[in-house]
This record gives C-alpha cells, sequence and structure tokens, in this order.
C-alpha cells in the first residue's frame, strides 16, 4: 500500500509511477487538498520552498473515474465547527462552515477503513463524485449533511471573518463526498507510454535503466481517495 498525501508539484514520472503501481494491484490512499491550512502554513515559516495549497492528480483521477474540482471547498451548516472570533470587547462564536465535524452518521458502516469511525475533524475539504462515463465503481465513506455547498477556494482563502461565510451561505446540492473507495476496471492515464525522463534523473556516463513494461489496463483496483490532506 502506497499512501500519497498533498501532491501538489508531483512531476509526471511519479505520476506514471502510482497509476502503473495501482494497475499492478497495488493499493493506495490518496489526500488531495483544494486548500490546505497545513501547507500554507508550512510555506509561511523556516525561509523553505513554497509550497501550493491545493493538490490535484486530474489525469490519474480522470483515468479512475473520479471527478473532483481543487476550485471548490465544501461548506456545511450543520456539522460546521463553532470557532470564536473577534476580540475581548466584541466577541462571538459562529459557525465556521468550512471547518467540519463529521460524526458516525456521515461515515460508510459497511466499510471496515470507515466502520468504527465515531468523529474526523475535516479543514476546508474538497467534493468527490463519479465521473460521467466511468468504468469503476465509486463507493463514498465520509459524506456531509445535506445541508451543504460549494464555495469557490478564492473566497474562503480571502474570506478572514467566518460570519461573512456563513451570511451567504445556500444549501444547494448536497450531501457532498469527502472520502471515497475506487474499484473496479479502469486503463492506464498514459495510453502514449511512459513520460520521457528528467534530466537529472540519470546520470551522464550511465544508461537509463529500462521501465517495466506498461500495464494498461486492469479489471480491479483498490484506491481510497480523501479530499482534504490536513486531517493527516
Amino acid at each position: 500500500t502506497i499512501l500519497v498525501a498533498h501532491p501538489a508539484d508531483f512531476s509526471e514520472q511519479i505520476r506514471y509511477a502510482i497509476d502503473q503501481f495501482v494497475l499492478r494491484g497495488g493499493n493506495a490512499i490518496i489526500f488531495v487538498d483544494p486548500l490546505s491550512e497545513a501547507a500554507g502554513a508550512a510555506s509561511g515559516g523556516m525561509g523553505g520552498q513554497p509550497i501550493s495549497d491545493v493538490s490535484d492528480l486530474p489525469a490519474l483521477f480522470a483515468a479512475w473515474g473520479v471527478a473532483y474540482d481543487p476550485g471548490q471547498v465544501v461548506s456545511d451548516v450543520e456539522l460546521a465547527h463553532r470557532v470564536h472570533f473577534g476580540d475581548a470587547a466584541n466577541p462571538q462564536t459562529l459557525e465556521y462552515i468550512v471547518w467540519l465535524r463529521a460524526a458516525e452518521a456521515n461515515f460508510d458502516d459497511g466499510d471496515l477503513v470507515t466502520a468504527d469511525l465515531q468523529q474526523v475533524n475535516i479543514a476546508t475539504a474538497g467534493a468527490l463524485s463519479a465521473a460521467e462515463e466511468a468504468t469503476t465503481n465509486f463507493q463514498p465513506l465520509i459524506t456531509t449533511s445535506p445541508t451543504s455547498a460549494l464555495t469557490n477556494s478564492f473566497v474562503v482563502r480571502s474570506t478572514e471573518n467566518p460570519g461573512d461565510l456563513l451570511r451567504s451561505f445556500s444549501p444547494i446540492g448536497g450531501p457532498f463526498t469527502l472520502a471515497a473507495r475506487i474499484s473496479g476496471p479502469t486503463s492506464t492515464a498514459f495510453p502514449d507510454g511512459a513520460p520521457m525522463p528528467l534530466d537529472d534523473d540519470a546520470a551522464i556516463d550511465e544508461p537509463a535503466e529500462a521501465l517495466p513494461e506498461q500495464i494498461t489496463e486492469a479489471a480491479n483496483i483498490n484506491v481510497i481517495i480523501v479530499a482534504d490532506a490536513d486531517l493527516l
């Protein structure tokens, strides 16, 4: 089993390796995020390399029959955390509708991964769904309440007052899937073959090691996708 956490800047070579691992029968658990607060905080300190707060694996998700829009964050007034806002002169307690507390009713109790979960805190998560004409099976593992909606991630990122999000909230389209198991038949996300190696992937005086023969399809894959990397 491989664990992929917040693949914000994965090369085509790494994406190809994931593709082939899954098609060869490997299990994968993948955490993506439309607005990773952990990545944003990490980028702000220690003078290190900036880390994008958005992650996606579009070609792989398309091959696996999964739709995911990294520009949308799920908001849910029923599952919202209550947060303290304001100063000592004007303290407020408000529902922050993009910080969610999923409870037992939001988990698939028929899947081993989620059957025993009682509560999971989720921050600025995205939504997953089965893509049109998907050949795979899409099994929701964590879902929101019906009182939910999608909010543009730019709006969430730029809004400082939780009350502003709450006042503009209008439930539509819910419930949404925050985590799902993907199984069944699929084909490779690289129909034209393996991507060319990066210039620094091989030493100048040594020939590049030949890749294994490409697997182009599989009868049954086993992938879990979670649209929030902050809960790790």
